[in-house]
């Protein structure tokens, strides 16, 4: 089984020091590829600069750092090797930095330093970023690969995170959805519902246990293909 894994949170330069960045430690991403690696898969492991890695030496690692580097490597490698499943863990920004106004003034973002000494006036201007998971299956040469999208929410409320959830379903080419809530992700526990197209879902309540599921779930819909 190939298995193309992404961990970890994407950064969007501001300045030469500075960036937009989120929670996202790329420890679930980890553990699923160590748990993948260590029953035999060929895993590959898109990971953030910052994440955590994972322990297995089989596992082909490449480094990300902005949406752009996960984007374009994500769309080289499912476009040149046949992988049987994608499990996308990855925190993507939905906006990168368009460009910086400093007292009037217009800058790119990424150069240099902005002296906040002497800053009186300073805007950040974004602009939305596609999403990936929906581009998967377009991007990928192995059109029956199996999808796996995760969803992080943050409230307690079931009607947003179901309506969340939902509109993953309906915009990405996904067969799993893994949906976890950030107030469930502790040291001791990771709470979270693995999804599947006919509605029935599994609850789940540490890593590992998300990692084995997953591994059933794609093993079973890859024999189901075969």
């Amino acid at each position: 089984m190939k298995v193309l894994i992404t961990s970890g949170g994407t950064e969007e330069k501001i300045d030469g020091v500075r960036s937009l960045t989120n929670f996202s430690t790329g420890r679930t991403g980890a553990v699923i590829a160590d748990y993948f690696a260590d029953r035999g898969a060929e895993v590959t492991l898109l990971h953030a600069e910052k994440a955590v890695l994972p322990l297995s030496r089989q596992i082909a690692r490449i480094k990300f750092l902005t949406f752009n580097d996960l984007d374009k490597a994500i769309k080289g490698l499912l476009s040149q090797i046949s992988f049987d499943a994608v499990i996308h863990t990855a925190a993507v920004s939905d906006f990168s930095v368009d460009y910086l106004i400093v007292n009037g003034q217009r800058f790119e973002p990424g150069v240099g330093k902005i002296d906040s000494g002497r800053t009186d006036d300073f805007s950040i201007h974004l602009r939305p970023n596609h999403k990936i998971v929906s581009r998967l299956r377009e991007y990928s040469i192995n059109q029956k690969v199996i999808i796996v999208g995760f969803k992080l929410t943050n409230t307690a409320d079931e009607k947003v995170i179901e309506n969340a959830c939902l509109k993953l379903w309906q915009n990405s080419p996904i067969d799993f959805l893994v949906h976890n809530d950030l107030s469930q992700i502790t040291a001791e526990g990771h709470y979270a519902r693995i999804f599947c197209k006919d509605g029935s879902f599994t609850q789940l309540h540490a890593k590992v246990e998300i990692a084995e599921k997953l591994y059933q779930l794609i093993g079973d819909a890859n024999d189901t293909l075969s």
